[in-house]
């Protein structure tokens, strides 16, 4: 395991704040199936963005791929930020179809877990959000990438992906995030035993899960990474070393107890770029959708997106 002595970045890049004048003109990209989005609550924060003098344009997406698409065919020229309102799904589709000049990106948290909110400090008070959205700082991150689609903050090959990529959707709105959980042991329950191999810097060693951390925030609250920052322009590799069945099974205790890179079955590496292999097809999820299929080469984009980060952070 990874000492906080070791391999860690000495320095990074103060936040960017050139620029200070507030952002008048939003683009709202707004997915209505979103776990708390309502169309109440989309007004309200639409009221609170035009209480600061803002421009408000609003395109409320109808089916998954769509936030992507509108991106990746928009012109913003005329834009000042592009505000993805809905969950890290939502953000995830606005990062993906993002142009390479293109104005800072704002999250509005609308989703069931919002994990990129947290994890800048951003709380999800329709007040502070609309704040900083127009006065908020614009900071260059670092971005994953997993066969050429792009994360925010994590991606996992294992337990957690196969339970994302089985969720029971009319679970998913009934219990949230906890309907994850119910699924992964679900999944332990019928005999969940997958190993991966990780190729990491000349060698390849199996896995029984793999996590990779663009930032700290493993779905919302808990930490895989302490060291992990979307500033910096590597990414973390956890992997889960090949044990016994039940071992993907204390890991996740173990991260909601606060333990998990404390775990001496962890590996921490920091790298710019890796491969994951293991059975063809299986999922791997990130920002807590399937992301793409195994077999997997992830690396880092240095510096690639403007993100608003709360003013206080």
């Amino acid at each position: 395991m990874r000492s906080p002595a070791e391999g860690g970045v000495e320095t990074r890049d103060r936040p960017s704040r050139a620029r200070r004048r507030p952002r008048r003109r939003v683009f709202v990209i707004a997915n209505p199936a979103a776990g708390t989005l309502t169309a109440r609550r989309l007004a309200h924060m639409i009221t609170a963005l035009e209480s600061h003098g803002c421009s408000v344009r609003v395109h409320q997406t109808n089916r998954p791929g769509e936030a992507e698409r509108l991106v990746a065919e928009s012109d913003f020229g005329n834009v000042d930020a592009i505000a993805a309102a809905g969950g890290d799904g939502t953000f995830n589709e606005v990062l993906n179809g993002l142009p390479q000049a293109a104005p800072p990106l704002a999250v509005l948290p609308f989703g069931t877990v919002n994990v990129l909110a947290k994890e800048i400090g951003l709380k999800p008070s329709i007040d502070m959000v609309a704040h900083t959205v127009v006065f908020g700082n614009s900071r260059r991150i670092s971005i994953g990438e997993a066969n050429g689609r792009r994360f925010a903050v994590m991606a996992s090959v294992g337990l957690d992906a196969m339970a994302v990529d089985n969720i029971n959707v009319a679970l998913k709105e009934r219990l949230g995030r906890f309907a994850y959980v119910y699924e992964a042991f679900k999944q332990l329950a019928i005999g969940y035993s997958t190993t991966y191999q990780l190729c990491i810097e000349g060698s390849r060693q199996e896995a029984r899960g793999v996590i990779v951390a663009n930032g700290r925030r493993y779905a919302g609250h808990y930490i895989t990474s302490p060291h992990a920052d979307l500033e910096k322009p590597l990414l973390d590799v956890c992997h889960l070393k090949k044990t016994g069945r039940l071992t993907p099974a204390l890991c996740f205790l173990s991260l909601l107890r606060g333990q998990f890179a404390r775990r001496d079955d962890i590996s921490i590496t920091e790298t710019s770029e890796f491969e994951i292999l293991g059975p063809k097809n299986a999922p791997l999820q990130a920002d807590g959708d399937v992301l793409c299929r195994l077999p997997a080469t992830i690396r880092v984009l240095p510096r690639a997106v403007d993100l608003i980060f709360p003013v206080h952070s």
